[in-house]
């Protein structure tokens, strides 16, 4: 990793940014922590790196993408920042959030759960009846949502 003296970032510090043949960060002078990556490719994204739980040298370093350069202008990037940063300093922890919603597990293999292990109490007939009903109405309207995701409303959608 290359490392670069911090700046102000705005569209034309990112924008003359080139790339090199591994990725590199370019750090802002204003917010510690919010920067730039820049990738082999020329892709840009926004970061944001810091320490949960109060910091220290002993924690470990936790990088949060924002999202895209272009998609996002400087400002609105930096000021995204500032919510995360005084998110973490309430004792959140962005990072860790993210992991875990992309752990959830989704309709389609909560159900797959259930036949394996749930569904075991079920006489067989009972138990194939129950998997196809939800297998054929749930799985194709609901079936790639995160189980947190689906609402009452959904569910009173799929039964209409």
């Amino acid at each position: 990793m290359v490392k670069t003296n911090s700046q102000r970032l705005t569209k034309r510090v990112i924008d003359a940014a080139a790339s090199r043949a591994s990725r590199y960060e370019l750090w802002d002078s204003e917010i510690a922590g919010f920067g730039v990556r820049v990738s082999p490719s020329g892709a840009k994204a926004y970061i944001l790196r810091y320490r949960p739980d109060g910091g220290g040298r002993s924690s470990p370093k936790r990088f949060v993408s924002i999202g895209k350069h272009g998609v996002l202008t400087p400002e609105q990037a930096r000021n995204i920042a500032k919510k995360m940063l005084g998110a973490v300093l309430n004792g959140d922890d962005p990072a860790k959030e993210l992991k875990s919603k992309r752990a959830e597990l989704t309709l389609k293999s909560l159900i797959d759960l259930y036949a394996e292990v749930g569904a075991s109490h079920l006489r067989e007939r009972t138990r194939q009846y129950t998997l196809s009903r939800l297998r054929n109405h749930s799985v194709p309207l609901l079936g790639n949502r995160k189980v947190t995701e689906i609402t009452v409303r959904d569910v009173e959608k799929m039964i209409r």
